[in-house]
């Protein structure tokens, strides 16, 4: 399958996906955009976590998401790319220390944060300051990144409620 394919099946899913709630009657319906994947440590590590690398993934998800439910006023497009890219990627304000390098770190390149050997031995690293990183692990951020993220999503997600 095609990467332009694969990606208009998977933003078509989350159409349906919305579509569905609706006929149960949800009102409102919230749909992320996805966060840039260049970003997180999964992607930078081959660069020791200096900088996001370049992805396509994310823009063209996000622009087929956002041209199928643009038109529609009950579903709110909430923009992790800007807000993720806003929180990591500035030169000027630091909001966390580590913003590429994850809290919670696997010692093997293909393993995962929390992996154990045959022994029970630990095959991770955890930093001793999470909230001083973004990310947790290879994809999802911190308690503290999110509550950064989340801070910055407030304020138009009340807008849009009416609270």
């Amino acid at each position: 399958m095609a990467f332009a394919q694969y990606i208009s099946n998977v933003t078509d899913g989350i159409v349906d996906g919305v579509r569905k709630l609706q006929d149960l009657g949800v009102g409102t319906v919230p749909v992320n955009l996805l966060p840039p994947l260049g970003c997180a440590p999964l992607n930078t590590r081959a660069d020791n976590y200096a900088r996001c690398e370049k992805d396509k993934i994310t823009g063209v998800h996000n622009k087929h998401l956002t041209q199928k439910l643009r038109d529609d006023d009950s579903v709110l497009l909430l923009d992790l790319n800007a807000v993720f890219k806003g929180i990591v990627t500035p030169k000027t304000q630091k909001l966390f220390y580590h913003r590429h390098t994850p809290c919670c770190e696997s010692i093997d390149e293909n393993g995962f944060c929390g992996q154990v050997d045959g022994e029970g031995n630990l095959q991770y690293t955890l930093c001793d300051r999470p909230y001083t990183y973004f990310y947790w692990d290879s994809t999802n951020p911190t308690q503290a990144g999110w509550k950064a993220v989340m801070e910055q999503l407030e304020g138009p997600i009340r807008e849009y409620l009416g609270i």
